[in-house]
């Protein structure tokens, strides 16, 4: 069984502002052990933020920002959540999901709130739940103080088993991420309860392009939060390695994170084009990557480009917006060669999809299997992930 961490709340606004939770800074050190142990493992790590239209805690202010002390890499991921369920209207559940994840080691803030509520919904979703006793924190409140409101949760929510999966509570130090341990008689009736999470992951030893943390940070410093999933980008990269002496069309480069793993995966002699139409993120981009002899960076309109390319020839194609995947599909589709390849991603339902999109994606999924011209496969993980074939015109028969 596969699991995650799930790091809650640990924001500025929340953990720096006087009084401060019950002992901060040893939860947070705790919390970066913990993700530096999960790491190590393959388990990939989500940090959660709780976020208001306006004022404190509002989306990208300076108390919504992610405690300075934490240990966050580009890799894990980041969820925005507007409730204490970390899993009600946020792409939490279905990125699990596609991970394969059936445990979860929660820590964060606060105890009787977005700790206890997501515990409780991971459990009722049906994904067994270690608590990290001492890595979750809130402040005093009038009729408890914060150490005795964890003291009553880490005993309280071990003894809910209505729901079907184990919740435990055991220290931070004692949640292994690795080879399987039982903590035993952690019940009253002495019941068995493994905490152990299992070491194998998709997110295990990517080794990322060299350029990649940097181009995340100058990301996030932009506020941009629709870059392709580290699962998506390492297919490409693989993908690209496949295709020597190849032309690669990206249309719609953001900030350059899928470009990097790209170029990764391509050789001297493969040339890889990629577009955008905002000069604001192609900046990121250029910063990061146009020293490479093998890049050509477009800032142009996403459809016009295309049109300008009939006639032209490309092995890969990555289309990761609208354009030559929503809108001019047939236009992009005739610019591979025979065995050329057609990848898209977001194609499993995301958070910040506007009403009817989903209808969109599923059209374009039905065109696609229709197709007899290519020969497509499905790939419920990551975001969603689309492989799409150019077969020889012998090939495509009835």
């Amino acid at each position: 069984m596969k699991s995650a961490l799930i790091v809650i709340d640990v924001q500025h606004g929340l953990f720096e502002n006087e009084p401060r939770p019950h002992e901060a800074d040893e939860v947070v050190d705790r919390i970066n052990a913990l993700v530096a142990r999960a790491r190590g493992a393959g388990v990939p790590v989500f940090f959660v933020q709780h976020e208001r239209q306006s004022g404190f805690l509002e989306f990208g202010s300076a108390s919504w920002a992610l405690q300075h002390r934490l240990d966050v890499q580009p890799s894990d991921f980041l969820i925005r959540k507007t409730t204490p369920d970390s899993f009600l209207r946020t792409e939490l559940g279905t990125t699990l999901e596609s991970l394969g994840v059936g445990r979860l080691a929660i820590c964060g803030y606060a105890t009787e709130f977005c700790v206890d509520t997501t515990t409780r919904r991971a459990a009722a979703l049906s994904y067994e739940v270690v608590l990290a006793s001492d890595a979750h924190t809130t402040h005093d409140k009038a009729h408890a103080s914060a150490e005795q409101i964890r003291t009553h949760h880490n005993a309280t929510l071990p003894n809910i088993t209505s729901f079907g999966p184990t919740i435990v509570a055991v220290k931070a130090d004692e949640v292994q991420f690795g080879a399987q341990t039982c903590w035993s008689d952690r019940h009253k009736d002495g019941v068995q309860s493994c905490a152990a999470l299992v070491p194998m992951h998709d997110l295990l030893n990517l080794r990322e392009p060299e350029a990649i943390a940097a181009i995340w940070a100058d990301t996030r410093a932009a506020g941009f939060n629709m870059a392709s999933e580290p699962l998506t980008c390492a297919l490409l990269r693989t993908l690209a390695a496949t295709k020597p002496s190849a032309r690669f069309l990206e249309l719609g480069s953001g900030t350059g994170l899928s470009t990097a793993w790209l170029l990764d995966g391509m050789d001297s002699d493969s040339h890889l084009t990629t577009v955008d139409n905002d000069e604001s993120l192609l900046a990121i981009l250029k910063k990061h990557l146009v020293h490479d002899p093998r890049l050509t960076v477009v800032c142009a309109d996403g459809d016009e480009f295309l049109r300008s390319l009939r006639g032209q020839q490309f092995d890969f194609i990555f289309a990761d917006t609208w354009s030559g995947k929503y809108r001019l599909l047939e236009e992009a589709l005739e610019l591979l060669r025979p065995s050329g390849l057609y990848v898209i991603d977001d194609m499993l339902p995301q958070p910040n999809w506007p009403d009817g999109h989903a209808e969109k994606v599923a059209d374009l999924i039905d065109v696609l299997e229709q197709r007899k011209d290519f020969r497509v496969t499905k790939l419920s993980w990551a975001s969603g992930v689309i492989l799409a074939a150019k077969v020889q015109a012998a090939q495509a028969v009835a």
